[in-house]
């Protein structure tokens, strides 16, 4: 039975309500199923042998019409992380019958497939949410992919550029093809910020005499998001030689809403493609080792940190925390008091 048959099957009571959740106590082995505002918000008694829904029963009503609001990209991505590390191991189990046992038994079982702390910690996150929307709509009594143990050893090293492949790699992009990528790479470096809160810079966003970049929104897959935490809305300084490549770079007429970073359709880069297609190609004819794009956030981190920058003026840069800036970086931190951040900033910028 799907979870769409059962949230519609025969019920005791059903009430219309056009505001927040509510809660409401049954005799015990009745169950409680509420949706979200603004739909129908009925509590459904199951009649005896109905059976409750399974976690892919469950996993299907969250990523579908009806359930929580996210952009389409999201949705999609979250399926395809489902459906290729959890829903195999416990799709066809009862979503109630999932407890921080069997939520750990996940967690290590990724990690002896040999997938790293990040993408672990990603996978749990999307089960957290998953368990989140089962807990608020009565189909669980608890989150158990919350308060699960990290072993720090397990946390890898970021994979960083050196300064000699990051040299190497702005010198080739500027003379590889059009300005536009050059900018591109150049503002990955030099600002450590997202590939997503790049690709969302639009002309509007920049203040060339102030030497800064307004970062409020993001995109990813060419759709726009809010950003990544509420950190994320920010602005950041940025170097004379940013300040200098934005202004050669802006074509003529450029109007205010018009997007820094383009392809050559005119439209805002897709950092996923746009990495797949130009990003590790390029790298392999350097001779560099492929790595992410997402590593030049890492690697500007690093420089910065490894400069004495101090950690809380690096984090509020980045659009991050101390916390997690000091857990994932915690190789690079110095022990200098001084704040090189502009120097970290230009070291990172500089192609030679």
């Amino acid at each position: 039975m799907s979870l769409f048959e059962f949230l519609t099957g025969d019920t005791d009571v059903a009430l219309l309500v056009s505001t927040t959740l509510a809660t409401f106590d049954f005799p015990q082995g009745s169950t409680e199923v509420v949706l979200l505002a603004g739909m129908t918000l009925a509590i459904f008694r199951p009649e005896r042998g109905q059976e409750m829904p399974t976690v892919r029963d469950t996993a299907e009503a969250w990523l579908g019409p009806r359930g929580r609001p996210a952009a389409a990209y999201l949705k999609k991505h979250r399926r395809k992380v489902l459906e290729r590390y959890v829903l195999p191991r416990i799709g066809h189990l009862r979503t109630d019958r999932i407890n921080q046992r069997r939520a750990t038994e996940i967690q290590v079982e990724l990690f002896d497939a040999g997938l790293s702390a990040a993408s672990v910690r990603h996978v749990v996150s999307i089960c957290s949410s998953l368990f989140r929307f089962a807990y608020r709509h009565g189909l669980t009594k608890q989150n158990p992919f919350l308060g699960l143990d990290w072993d720090r050893e397990r946390r890898a090293r970021p994979d960083v550029f050196s300064e000699a492949e990051l040299v190497a790699i702005l010198r080739h992009f500027r003379s590889y093809s059009a300005a536009r990528w050059f900018v591109w790479v150049s503002l990955l470096a030099a600002t450590g910020a997202r590939p997503s809160e790049i690709a969302g810079l639009q002309w509007d966003d920049s203040d060339l005499r102030a030497a800064t970049l307004d970062i409020k929104r993001g995109l990813v897959a060419r759709e726009e998001t809010a950003g990544k935490t509420y950190r994320s809305p920010r602005v950041i300084g940025i170097t004379d030689h940013i300040v200098e490549l934005l202004k050669e770079s802006r074509p003529r007429g450029a109007r205010g809403r018009d997007w820094i970073c383009f392809g050559p359709d005119g439209r805002p880069i897709d950092s996923t493609n746009w990495a797949a297609s130009k990003w590790r190609p390029q790298l392999r004819v350097l001779g560099i080792r492929p790595r992410r794009l997402y590593l030049l956030r890492h690697t500007y981190a690093s420089m910065a940190l490894s400069a004495g920058a101090p950690l809380v003026q690096v984090a509020a840069h980045m659009g991050t925390s101390v916390q997690k800036l000091s857990e994932v970086y915690a190789a690079w931190i110095g022990d200098r008091p001084v704040d090189p951040l502009m120097a970290a900033r230009r070291k990172a910028a500089n192609s030679g």
